[in-house]
Formats: structure tokens, sequence, C-alpha cells
């Protein structure tokens, strides 16, 4: 680690450390995990008596709950990017997801321990945190690739969950990109950040919790990110680290429920959304205590540089929460500042920003409100009447926040997206022709444009369809969609979604009418499209090879290709097959289900060395799709290399806990090698993970056989 002389910071934080018995700061590791879309109510630290958040609940007994923490923006960029910061999205710049980037001129949490001889390491779990908006920077190794899981639990082929909502990946797969960076360089400190994407919608969390969880999906990611969390801790332990890890665990924005009408987020500041836990463990303190104040996810970055003994950068907003860690007077702050600039930004609607400052939080927007959160904490009376002055005063301070904050970084932070990120943004609703342009923005009180409060049930419908279609339930997603088209009758989207309904319910002859309305399928609804050829060829392939043509004659894309070489593979055309796949890999040689396909049809035309070096190369490009690990299982087992059959099986499982097909190839390569307790442990494993499945019933078979 660099010397330096020691600060004041650093001198006191040793001190304090001296007198609680610990070690010295500097040496500290730091753990920041970030669950996103996670309510605190709906945690076992924060009272829930349903939840099953263990890992959580440990971490709570050896650490610090924050009872009342709040976020910036009920979006994840802009309150990641306060997370890592200390500062608000005025002074920081990112205003809303995928339009924006963190400027480099930024300092982050990362870059500053980096530049303290810290190794830094993230793996995030979605898109909205790629790389390329600026959110990695300070991190030596930075972990975002995201792509989709392309089989279901029952193995069969998927698409890319149709376009419907942006790419993610799986808490399990989080962890299998972040714990071998952790092992490395055991005896360097580091920083490293964990973020989980599960509990965002769609909910399709993996078994048990699917099951555990049927009345609540939401509540069964939120218990699969607590698991995934939890073999993190276990992990710090096997490797001596947890007594010398801070560690911090929070989210990102909570979640509507439908309060306010308010399915999802985004678009109000209640605190519903507004409203996350903070649970913070430090080495050698005493843990299960509990902080009533108000405090600011604004305020993560200075309490672990305080904690480190390290100055906080210049401009900073957050304040240090030491004290209430340590349990000496807090230098409490009165006034916390949020907002969400997104219905603006995306639909054209007014802008809202609130002041909370003490028991009063003032929501400043086109129609103003004024509560009193404490005896208020769902914000049903709107006092903004009765109160008239206090409201002025609260909207005053706001005003005077705002007109401080320089908005140099604001102007650089925007224009981030390429090309491929606005059709994406299209596809999923994000974008509508009718919102602001973000270079246009403020830091000024607004009160025109339209209430998103009055809006709030429609943006609902379509998030709502989104899920519907999400979870194959078409009645539902039929009646939202012809409910949007009733208000805006024409729309490409809803058209296109009305017509996956339709072809779910099995009313072809309308859903074909309803895809030759649209000549050429709008901007960015590529995979949805894609979703409508997979259900349609169920019943009509040459129909479906037909839209798929349609789509890659205006945007030839890797996925297109495979689809289409999956219909004409299916239609007994094998030569024009495998032509396509071939198209696919060269519109993008790091399409791995692509790759794969070939690698499998190799094998199946006896070319298993071809066929093998197309396996490694999937692997090469992601090492965490099982679905490459469960084929070149296959392979070997083939070529009798039953050992390493083995080996793929197992890692496919570690990445997939419901990969049925995985748990039978494993038991077939360990009964190769009479390897009988193995494979009964195994099928132990498989009754749990895939109860009903073909796989368990084959494995049975073989198992009885022998």
């Amino acid at each position: 680690m660099p010397s330096r002389a020691a600060s004041p910071a650093a001198c006191a934080a040793v001190l304090l450390c001296l007198a609680a018995g610990c070690r010295q700061p500097a040496q500290w590791n730091v753990l920041l995990v970030t669950f996103d879309t996670t309510r605190a109510d709906f945690l076992g630290p924060y009272g829930r008596a349903s939840a099953h958040t263990p890992a959580l609940d440990r971490l709570a007994a050896r650490g610090i709950v924050f009872e009342r923490c709040y976020s910036a923006a009920p979006l994840t960029m802009p309150s990641h990017a306060t997370i890592m910061t200390g500062t608000y999205p005025p002074r920081h710049g990112v205003r809303d997801n995928s339009l924006f980037a963190l400027p480099d001129e930024a300092s982050t949490l990362a870059e500053i321990l980096s530049a303290e001889g810290y190794r830094t390491g993230a793996a995030v779990g979605s898109f909205v945190l790629d790389g390329q908006f600026g959110i990695g920077q300070g991190f030596d190794y930075f972990n975002d690739e995201v792509g989709q899981t392309y089989e279901d639990f029952r193995g069969r082929r998927v698409v890319e969950k149709e376009g419907l909502f942006f790419d993610e990946r799986p808490a399990s797969h989080v962890n299998e990109a972040i714990l071998p960076w952790l092992r490395d360089e055991p005896g360097r400190p580091f920083l490293a950040w964990i973020h989980y994407w599960d509990p965002h919608e769609p909910h399709i969390p993996p078994a048990p919790y699917r099951y555990q969880f049927a009345n609540d999906l939401y509540a069964g990611e939120i218990a699969n990110a607590d698991a995934a969390f939890g073999r993190v801790l276990d992990e710090l332990e096997a490797l001596g680290a947890l007594e010398t890890t801070v560690i911090v665990m929070t989210a990102d924005h909570g979640e509507g429920r439908g309060q306010h009408e308010e399915r999802t987020h985004a678009t109000l500041c209640y605190d519903a959304t507004l409203h996350v836990p903070l649970i913070v463990s430090v080495p050698g303190r005493p843990g299960g205590r509990r902080v009533a104040s108000a405090v600011g996810t604004v305020d993560i970055l200075p309490t672990i540089l305080e904690l480190l003994g390290l100055p906080a950068p210049a401009g900073v907003q957050g304040r240090s929460l030491v004290p209430e860690l340590t349990g000496a007077p807090s230098r409490a702050r009165t006034s916390y500042y949020a907002e969400t600039l997104a219905p603006a930004i995306d639909f054209g609607l007014g802008e809202l920003r609130a002041w909370r400052r003490g028991p009063y939080k003032y929501i400043h927007g086109p129609r103003p409100e004024l509560f009193d959160v404490d005896a208020d904490p769902e914000e049903l009376h709107d006092l903004v009447a009765d109160e008239a002055e206090l409201a002025a005063d609260l909207e005053q301070q706001l005003a005077d926040f705002l007109a401080a904050e320089p908005g140099e970084l604001a102007v650089k932070a925007t224009h981030a997206a390429d090309e491929a990120t606005l059709l994406r943004l299209e596809a999923l609703g994000y974008l509508t022709g009718a919102g602001v342009a973000p270079e246009s923005l403020a830091e000024v009180l607004r009160e025109g444009g339209k209430p998103p409060q009055d809006w709030v049930g429609d943006l609902g419908r379509f998030s709502g369809l989104k899920k519907a279609l999400a979870e194959n339930d078409f009645p539902q997603a039929r009646e939202l969609a012809l409910l949007l088209l009733a208000d805006d009758p024409g729309n490409e989207h809803y058209t296109a979604m009305l017509a996956t309904a339709e072809l779910g319910l099995g009313n072809q002859d309308e859903a074909l009418r309803l895809i030759d309305e649209v000549d050429v399928p709008p901007r960015g609804l590529t995979r949805l499209y894609h979703g409508l050829a997979v259900r349609l060829a169920a019943e009509d392939e040459e129909r479906a090879l037909g839209l798929v043509d349609k789509v890659l004659a205006y945007e030839p894309t890797a996925a297109g290709h495979l689809l289409r070489s999956e219909l004409l593979s299916r239609l007994g055309r094998g030569d024009a097959a495998r032509a396509a796949l071939e198209d696919a890999l060269a519109a993008d040689p790091g399409h791995v289900p692509a790759r794969l396909d070939l690698a499998v049809a190799l094998a199946g035309r006896g070319e298993p060395g071809r066929a093998e070096s197309e396996f490694r190369t999937a692997l090469e490009h992601n090492p965490l799709y099982p679905r490459s690990h469960f084929n070149y299982g296959k392979l070997l087992v083939d070529g009798g290399r039953f050992a390493e059959a083995e080996s793929r099986f197992a890692r496919a499982i570690e990445l997939d806990r419901t990969y049925c097909n995985a748990y039978l190839g494993l038991i077939t390569a360990q009964m190769a090698r009479e390897r009988l307790p193995a494979a009964l442990a195994t099928f132990d494993e498989l009754q749990v993970a895939c109860p009903d499945s073909e796989a368990t019933g084959a494995a049975f078979d073989l198992l009885l056989g022998s």
C-alpha cells in the first residue's frame, strides 16, 4: 500500500479502533452489496415475519440496522451513482437509466480505494449497470457479462425475454463472477461490490423459492438473493476475511407494489420506492443495534472512508454515519434530497423532486404534496393546503439546494446511449418520443407538465402487460393490451404485445392479422417479434420463418439468424440451418448460443474434434453459461471421457441449480465410473430441484436398472 502522512481523520479512526480492540482500519476490506428493487419491509431485520432472509439476519446480528434509510432516486443507475460518489443526482449528473453515464470527472469509492492500494472488483446483475454507463470506473475487475439464460428451467429454448426487460443474470451467476476474484491475493485489502438484480421484475425465482413463495414471487426473488449473499459470507469466513471486512448492505430503491397505484418504481417519489435497507457491520464493533434517525444512501461513501481512516473528497454531500455506528453523538443532518426525472425524460410528464426535513417531506411537481411521514408513513394525507406556510418554506429550501448545484457534471453525463442501447430502450418502452431531451434539464423547480401521480396507473398497466407476457398470463396480457390500445390506437408496441397474447391464447388468425398491420416491425422490437415467431412455430413453422425473415431483412442480428436456423432445422432443411448458424456467428462471433448449436451440430455429424473446439470457444466467450458445460459433457460421455464429463455436468449444476438434465448427465457419468454412492447423492439433489421432471424419472430408471 502506498505510504502517506496520516490525516486527522485517519488518526481519529485509529484511536476509535484501538478503543474498540479492533485492527488497524487501513487493513480492513470493504464488501458493498446492493440488492436491486428491495423494500426494507420485506426483510427479516426490518420485522417481516414471513421473510426468508437468514443471511441478512446474520448480518444484522453482527452489525447495525438503520431503520430509516432513503435513496436519492427510485432508479437503478442514478441511485448507484449516488452510492458510489456520495453525491446527489444534480451533482453527479446521472438522472435516468441508460441515457446518462457517470462522467470520468466524478470521484468514486473504487477510485479512492484503488489509489490507496486496494484491489477493487465488482460483479453486477443487469445491463442497467453496464460498464459503458461509467459506474465501473475505478474497478480493476468489473464483470458486467449479463447475457440472459437461453433456456427455461425445463431445458426448453426461450427467446431473451422477448425484449420486454433489461438483460440480467441470476444472483448465483453474479457470485460465480466475483467469488474467484475474492480468492485472489489473500493478503491484500480489497473493495468488492456485488449487485443482485433478482428482486426486479419479472419475478422468476429458481427452486425452491418459486414453490416456497408461489403466492409472492417478489419475496421469493429476495430470498434467492439472500441465499446468494449467504454464500458470499461463507466464502469470506472460509478465507479468514470475515472478521476484517466492513460489510455494507443496501438497495438502490424499493418497489411500489400497488401503493399510490405504482406497481413498480421510477414514476413517483413516495417512500414505497425510496425507503431502503441499510445494514452495516464493522470489525470489532458489537452488533444487534438499531438506529432510528433518518439517513441516506448518499451517506455510504463518507461512512466507509471514515471507517478506513480516509478523508472524503471535496464535494461529497453525504455525512459519515460513524457516530451512529459507535454510539457516539450523532452529526445528524436534518434534510435529504430525492428526485425522479424519469417521468419527464421518458414520457413527457412533470418532474418530481423531494425534500425531507425532520418529520416532513415535501414533493415538488405539477401538483405539490406535503406529508408528515412520522405520523403518516404511507403518505396518504396531503398537508400542502393545511400547512401552506410550511410547504412554502420547504419549497424554498429545496430551491436553494438546487440553486447551489454547479451542474457541471450533469452536462457531461448526457448523451451516453449508443444506437443499440436506444433501440433497446425503445423496445422496453422507456423512450416514447414524448419525453424531454436530457440536455434540457436544469436545476430549477418546474411546475409544468402532467402530474405523474395522475398517469402512474397507465404506466403501471404497461408494466403489468410486460409482466403478464413474461409469465405467460395471456388473458391478463390481452386485457391490458386492449386497454392501452384504447387510449393509444395504432401503438406498434401495444399491437405487437396484443398479437403475442392472442397467439398465446390460440387465436392464431387474430395474431397474424395484428402482425400484418405493421408493415415494418418498430425499432427495437426485434426480440419481441422473435418471441412471436417462437410461439407461432408451434402452429405454423413456415409462417414463423417468414416472420423471422421479415425482421432479418431490416435488422440482421445473431439472435435472428439463430432462430432462423432452429426453424429451418425443424423443417428438415439441415444445410440451410447450418448456414444460418454461420450467419449468426458472422454477425456476432461471441454469440454463445449460436456457437453452441454449431458445436452440437458438428457432434451430431460425427466431427467430435471440431465440436470440442467450438465448445471450448463458447466457454471462452462465456464460462458462466450452463448449457455449454452440459452439452460439452454430453460430448465427453460419447467419447468415454467420464471423469471430465462429471466436472462439466457438475459445473452446469453449480451455475443453474434447476438444470434437470445436467443432474441426469452427472448421474450417467457417475454410474459409468461405478460411483453408485455419488450417483445416489446426485439423485437426491435432483429430486429436490426437479421433483416432477422427465429427467428425474429417467434417472430413477437408470439407478433401478443398476
